[in-house]
């Protein structure tokens, strides 16, 4: 032990007493320096400054948590029962002591909870055979959607009993963990999530059909104080100088529901906020509304595969996989559009 001691005081005497040593030890410090700087200004920007700012992340793990206290002694109104309304709901039901979503479409309220084990078809003029769509307002109702994962992170948070229901509904082949490598004008993104237990790795291909079923039971079984009331918001009851409440047309004829908090999530047929609050008495700029055009069109073709198909076209990586084939074009040609499959629910 004394032995190596001693080489190691002659060693370091030796560098010391070289000057090329010393310029190469200084040299060497100095990019460490810089590297150990370069990666702590690095996690300092992203992690604590970006990450919080441009993400949902830490917004994500804000989403049901327990309230310090009681909730709020009101009731809140949403006026769609469709996904950005019940999500909506979700979020109100944790804060308020009631909530109350009107939906003008019966049949979302009175068995919209189960996924159809069939569906009916209708011939058009041109002798085509198409479905017909229950959601007379959303033309995309049965079309595929591939719910990225900072998506299923969201639906996750807001509803710890999701896991059970994909498999309730036949859904747990849909859930994988998708590598999908993306280039962002020509520069590789990768991935940084590995682990396949991840949520943050999780991608869920499902229609809009199934997506909305499966919200739609996951907040009546998660949250006992949200009802649900067929109807459609027609305006604002004014009670004092506040909001009191809202008028809701029914078969039954036009009717009044308490309200003390209101999310307008009716979608392209919106209420008009604008003009109601103006109506009720609440001065409104008619600039308050802001719009967002993604300018985005697709076309959706949906088809079961029978195992005979499925046995003659194989599909690397099996059928477990969300995205089956994803084709995009090179960014340096200035294409956008692009083509891709994917495996949804029951066998499509």
């Amino acid at each position: 032990m004394h032995a190596v001691t001693t080489r190691l005081q002659e060693g370091v005497e030796y560098i010391l007493s070289n000057s090329q040593a010393v310029k190469a030890l200084k040299a060497l410090a100095t990019a460490a320096a810089i590297t150990i700087t370069y990666k702590v200004a690095g996690y300092i920007v992203r992690d604590l400054v970006l990450v919080p700012k441009l993400t949902i992340q830490e917004d994500v793990k804000n989403l049901h948590k327990p309230r310090r206290g009681r909730k709020i002694p009101g009731r809140a109104v949403i006026c769609g029962g469709s996904v950005g309304g019940m999500l909506a709901a979700a979020v109100c039901a944790d804060h308020f002591d009631s909530v109350l979503i009107v939906e003008p479409e019966a049949w979302a309220n009175d068995h919209g909870f189960e996924i159809p084990e069939k569906r009916t078809y209708r011939t058009t003029s041109d002798g085509h055979k198409t479905v017909v769509q229950p959601r007379t307002r959303v033309m995309q109702y049965f079309s595929g959607n591939f719910l990225q994962p900072p998506s299923y992170m969201t639906l996750r948070r807001l509803f710890p009993n999701l896991p059970e229901l994909l498999d309730y509904f036949g859904l747990g082949s849909t859930l994988a963990v998708t590598r999908l490598k993306l280039r962002y004008g020509g520069i590789y993104s990768e991935d940084p999530h590995y682990d396949a237990d991840d949520p943050r790795a999780l991608t869920l291909s499902i229609t809009r059909e199934a997506a909305e079923t499966l919200i739609r039971k996951s907040l009546r079984l998660s949250r006992p104080n949200v009802t649900f009331k067929t109807g459609t918001v027609t305006g604002f009851i004014r009670e004092g100088d506040r909001l009191g409440g809202i008028a809701v047309r029914t078969e039954a004829g036009e009717v009044e529901e308490r309200a003390d908090f209101v999310v307008d999530a009716s979608g392209p047929t919106q209420l008009g906020f604008t003009k109601a609050l103006n109506s009720a008495g609440f001065p409104v700029s008619p600039n308050l509304r802001v719009e967002y055009n993604p300018g985005l069109r697709y076309n959706t073709t949906i088809w079961r595969l029978p195992e005979h198909v499925r046995a003659k076209w194989p599909v690397p990586g099996g059928y477990q996989l969300g995205v089956v084939l994803n084709m995009t074009p090179d960014s340096q040609t200035g294409e956008s559009r692009v083509f891709g499959v994917l495996n949804v629910e029951c066998n499509q």
